[in-house]
């Protein structure tokens, strides 16, 4: 009978330390998950900065270009310029398609 003893005391003992191991687990997985997900945000709005960025930078160097055009057809719709400016784009959606 002394040898159940010991026996039951280190079952006790063993699902004690499985316990706490699940539980520590259970705690980290819930904290690295927070961490994860702050990180995914963090990227995504670094991400959104730079295409900001480029697409503000694309913006800006074409800007000046359709300014004089559409000046330009705003004066006379039977220009030259015009009439290239739509030639343009009509190739551009037909070359698209």
């Amino acid at each position: 009978m002394s040898e159940t003893t010991p026996r039951r005391g280190a079952r006790f003992v063993t699902v004690g330390v499985v316990a706490v191991l699940v539980i520590a687990t259970v705690v980290a997985t819930v904290l690295l998950d927070d961490v994860a997900a702050d990180q995914d945000r963090q990227l995504l709005r670094g991400r959104a900065a730079e295409a900001g960025l480029v697409m503000s930078g694309a913006i800006a160097s074409v800007k000046p270009s359709l300014e004089l055009l559409g000046a330009d057809y705003a004066v006379d719709p039977g220009s030259h310029a015009a009439a290239a400016l739509v030639n343009g784009l009509a190739g551009a959606s037909k070359a698209r398609s």
